[in-house]
């Protein structure tokens, strides 16, 4: 595909540099494409080494689209009007609602964590809250170290940039709770028209507090972290110089069993995959 092709070359870079590398049908539809969505494609990449996809403005190719469609019609003599489009990006305002209660104590959790961190020092965390499902006195804030959350992926076929860290994508969990919550709801919302803005009562009343199916179904990850930590202190009080035998050589290969899981979760899973075939 043409994204797969542009991922092989060294970026930034331009279009008279690009066209005559690419294959013929990637060169014919990188050609159909406006001059500033060609250059926009080149752009600097992501810090995971990924195209700039956010930055192409999809809204203002439209516009083109359109204006060259009546330009058509025009010369035909089937149009006599005129067209001056004004464009505007509102991405994230255009698919999301205005915040809740829910929402404003969240940022406001996540904000105030983020001042302790930076003010104990601990650069390169970041803030997390858990246990949202419960009320706001029962959360738990803390911090993570970025390292924890990265990976490095292996590099393209092409070899033109180097593997970069970049955080491990989170697929849609399609045995979860939100996800069979959403699939008794998509035939409606493919049939009729469901799109409800709450207002004013999400500001106030039951519906201020409510929190989203994702949230409810989640464990409390600082409460795990802790209580995995109690489990590896009482190993430790048990696997203690002049313990029994049996004791450590069990505790020993139940830990090399759990690390062979936790290596196969962590791996890519297009590796499993090849082991499996």
């Amino acid at each position: 595909t043409l994204i797969s092709e542009l991922e092989g070359f060294p970026m930034p870079n331009t279009p008279e540099k690009v066209i005559p590398e690419l294959t013929q049908w990637s060169r014919a539809l990188f050609q159909t494409l406006p001059e500033f969505i060609q250059k926009q494609l080149l752009l600097e990449r992501q810090s995971n080494a990924a195209l700039q996809m956010s930055q192409l403005e999809t809204e203002r190719l439209l516009a083109w689209l359109v204006e060259d469609e009546l330009n058509q019609r025009k010369k035909q003599g089937s149009f006599k009007g005129s067209f001056s489009p004004v464009c505007q990006f509102i991405g994230y305002q255009a698919r999301c609602s205005v915040p809740s209660d829910f929402d404003s104590d969240y940022a406001y959790t996540l904000g105030a964590t983020s001042a302790v961190l930076a003010a104990s020092g601990l650069s390169g965390y970041m803030a997390v809250v858990s246990d949202l499902s419960q009320p706001v006195q029962k959360w738990r804030a803390g911090g993570v170290p970025f390292t924890a959350i990265l990976s490095v992926a292996g590099s393209s076929a092409a070899g033109a940039f180097r593997p970069r860290p970049a955080i491990f994508p989170h697929r849609v969990d399609l045995d979860g709770a939100a996800f069979k919550s959403w699939c008794k709801e998509r035939e409606d919302c493919a049939k009729f028209e469901m799109y409800e803005n709450p207002g004013p009562i999400q500001l106030s009343g039951p519906s201020s507090g409510v929190v989203s199916t994702t949230i409810m179904s989640k464990f409390s990850y600082l409460r795990e972290l802790e209580d995995l930590r109690k489990h590896m202190s009482a190993l430790a009080s048990r696997c203690r110089p002049g313990c029994d035998p049996r004791t450590v050589r069990v505790a020993t290969q139940s830990l090399a069993t759990l690390n062979s899981i936790l290596d196969e979760l962590a791996g890519p899973s297009e590796a499993i995959e090849q082991r499996e075939k």
